[in-house]
């Protein structure tokens, strides 16, 4: 599992967020490329986080040279204890993720 976090700033925008977003696909297919060389593997997973939306995608290599990446979805990460209640309503999110990890 793979992933980039970005903080708060003047340095957090749209066109660097997604740039870190296709680094983030470059990496994971060529992870997946060694693991894939060692084990037989085909999947791997990887997220981004961005302020505090964190955001899972997964990769699998369908044929040779043919990738796919999805988007598995979001959960708004807590700032505070008095937030909490919105991010324990997104755990269903980030139990699908563990989910589609394990198969």
């Amino acid at each position: 599992m793979f992933g980039e976090v970005t903080g708060e700033g003047k340095n957090n925008t749209e066109k660097k967020n997604l740039i870190d977003l296709v680094r983030l696909g470059i990496f994971m297919k060529d992870s997946l490329d060694n693991i894939s060389r060692k084990t037989g593997v085909n999947r791997i997973f990887g997220w981004q986080v961005i302020v505090t939306k964190w955001t899972g995608y997964m990769m699998t290599l369908i044929s040779p040279g043919i990738y796919v990446m999805v988007d598995t979805g979001s959960v708004d990460l807590p700032r505070s204890f008095e937030v909490c209640n919105t991010f324990l309503s997104g755990l269903d999110t980030l139990f699908a993720f563990q989910h589609m990890k394990k198969q």
